[in-house]
């Protein structure tokens, strides 16, 4: 079965509505990479690739060494191979991308030959600060999902109230309960109909979401 990926964004504002209404469905990763002693390392080659699924997406880092990767599938398993001439590659596997967040990854590479590889395991670093932009939000992973304490799980619409700073009458942070945006794989699933904050359509099992992001 086809797990799906839930956002749903509290705006702060009501002029935060047109901007913010179109949350992403998908992940980001850019990182900077250096040598041993600190300097950028331009023109290297960056690959990321599921294993699983056998997607991948390519980039070379820039004049700053740095890298962005854009309009990602979110999702576990994750590897990321840097190589350049004259450095040994560097292998990282294990990454987790949260879907409508960007993954800040650097990579560090010594000098070295193409045949000797550096492999090291993100598994333990899935929570990153976000230096990007100004959201702020918690991403609910499939662990996270199954071991959460909700005893109705008939709806998505449960793991809402488990951000801090929701309330039960769907005020957020302070906001009105009319200023939230919810979205499943990228469409909206407001129920227009009654206007109430945690009434969505097309429902579905909690079990059954990959991954749920709030937004404020």
């Amino acid at each position: 079965m086809r797990k799906a990926f839930w956002i749903v964004s509290i705006l702060a504002a009501t002029l935060c509505v047109q901007a913010e209404a179109h949350a992403q469905d998908t992940a980001s990763v850019t990182g900077v990479v250096t040598d041993t002693t600190g300097a950028v390392i331009p023109g290297a080659s960056v690959r990321l690739e599921n294993p699983a699924t056998s997607v991948a997406y390519n980039a070379t880092t820039n004049s700053a060494g740095s890298y962005t990767i854009a309009n990602i599938a979110p999702g576990p398993g994750y590897k990321l191979t840097i190589t350049r001439e004259g450095f040994r590659p560097v292998e990282i596997t294990g990454i987790y991308l949260n879907i409508d967040a960007v993954r800040t990854q650097n990579v560090k590479m010594s000098v070295g030959t193409t045949t000797e590889t550096v492999q090291v395991s993100a598994s333990a670093e899935n929570v990153t600060l976000n230096t990007t932009d100004a959201t702020v939000g918690n991403n609910f992973e499939v662990p996270m999902l199954n071991e959460l304490p909700i005893q109705d799980r008939d709806s998505p619409a449960a793991l809402f109230y488990q951000q801090p700073g929701v309330t039960l009458g769907g005020a957020v942070t302070g906001a009105r309960t009319d200023q939230s945006n919810v979205t499943l794989d990228g469409l909206e699933m407001n129920d227009e109909a009654t206007g109430q904050f945690g009434v969505i359509v097309g429902n579905a099992p909690v079990d059954s979401v990959q991954e749920f992001r709030g937004v404020t």
